[in-house]
């Protein structure tokens, strides 16, 4: 965990499997439940070429709901890091709903950021947010969003909230140019 997370990560408990088959060299993995603070993490995942300098990940996942401070100390650094540095900065305060991720490249593009765009997808709903889109500007206060991350953008889809008392519901905003 410390080359993931800058001072190391604790995790409440975990289950997984594991199974590696040498003639098709691929290692599939089943995260039943990784528990992190208030939130659970499952997962499906296949590693091909394992046992070459090309091994690919293919995986789906999903989060239970989490507060917005979970979410900043569990995303591992290098991961999406465009929008993980975004939402650092920018989301003071919320709760992540419905969050799924998918990622699907070779581990090599993900290291060199050589990746896809969509090699890394995460969707979510965000609620009771506290987030500033560009600061100075006031923030959204009790919002409400859809989103959507790849690694090179992030979309939301506003449902509801306020900036600087003006309401802000059915309102877009995309951020571009994470790498």
């Amino acid at each position: 965990p410390g080359a993931l997370y800058k001072n190391g990560a604790s995790f409440g408990a975990a289950a997984l499997s594991a199974v590696y088959d040498g003639p098709s060299d691929q290692l599939s993995v089943k995260v039943k439940r990784l528990a992190l603070e208030e939130t659970t993490f499952t997962a499906q995942a296949a590693l091909t070429n394992v046992s070459s300098k090309e091994i690919a990940l293919k995986a789906d996942g999903q989060f239970s709901e989490m507060p917005v401070a979970t979410l900043k100390a569990f995303w591992p650094r290098g991961l999406g890091e465009g929008g993980r540095k975004w939402v650092t900065e920018n989301i003071d305060d919320g709760r992540w709903t419905a969050t799924q991720l998918r990622a699907n490249a070779p581990l090599s593009e993900f290291a060199d950021d050589t990746a896809p765009a969509d090699a890394l997808e995460i969707r979510f709903e965000l609620t009771d947010a506290v987030a500033h889109y560009r600061r100075p500007m006031p923030p959204l206060i009790g919002g409400a969003a859809s989103a959507r991350m790849t690694l090179d953008n992030m979309r939301f889809d506003i449902a509801s909230g306020v900036i600087g008392g003006v309401d802000v519901a059915g309102s877009t905003v995309v951020l571009n140019s994470f790498r």
